[in-house]
């Protein structure tokens, strides 16, 4: 039982973090990042508990503008994701690690990234497929892949209809526009 609550509060720690992160207030957020794998190391746990907790530190690091740290995280939380077999898991890990090298200005490395997840995705949920190509689109189109970015764009925008998200719907048509002229 003892464990089980360990396991618990390490977890908890993590969403915490998370949280404070997405409020802004990621000086809280790190110290708080910094206790969960305190309680979870003290334990058996499987590697994607883990790799979560990298995947919010990734998160956090990357909006401090510390994007090598940001990037470490997130290829270690891939990896860690890949080897237990958890592709979900590795497909959000790539996704912030594009993030950070498109944070950093990296276009050429975050479209690579990018890229890489298309093996996989049809794993995806409509809503990440879609967020995926308007993101291969701007860095292609940082890049100046035109006719790439025009693409993931359009593909993009009919998803986006789909799905019912009307403002990006009109940001991908607009810039599929823009990179055509």
């Amino acid at each position: 039982k003892l464990d089980h609550v360990v396991k618990l509060r390490g977890q908890a720690l993590r969403r915490q973090a998370y949280v404070l992160s997405f409020l802004g207030r990621l000086h809280d957020a790190v110290k708080v990042a910094e206790r969960p794998a305190f309680y979870l190391k003290q334990i058996p746990v499987p590697p994607p508990e883990l790799a979560r907790l990298d995947l919010v530190r990734s998160n956090i690091a990357r909006h401090m503008e510390k994007y090598a740290e940001a990037i470490d995280y997130a290829r270690r939380a891939g990896k860690s994701f890949l080897q237990y077999g958890a592709r979900e898991g590795w497909l959000k890990a790539v996704d912030s690690e594009a993030a950070a090298l498109y944070s950093s200005h990296d276009y050429r490395a975050a479209l690579a990234a990018w890229r890489s997840m298309e093996k996989y995705s049809d794993e995806m949920s409509a809503e990440f497929r879609a967020a995926w190509l308007h993101n291969i689109g701007i860095c292609a189109d940082e890049a100046g892949n035109y006719e790439e970015a025009a693409r993931c764009y359009a593909v993009a925008a009919e998803a986006f209809e789909r799905l019912g998200a009307t403002v990006y719907r009109i940001k991908c048509r607009y810039s599929t526009a823009r990179c055509l002229f």
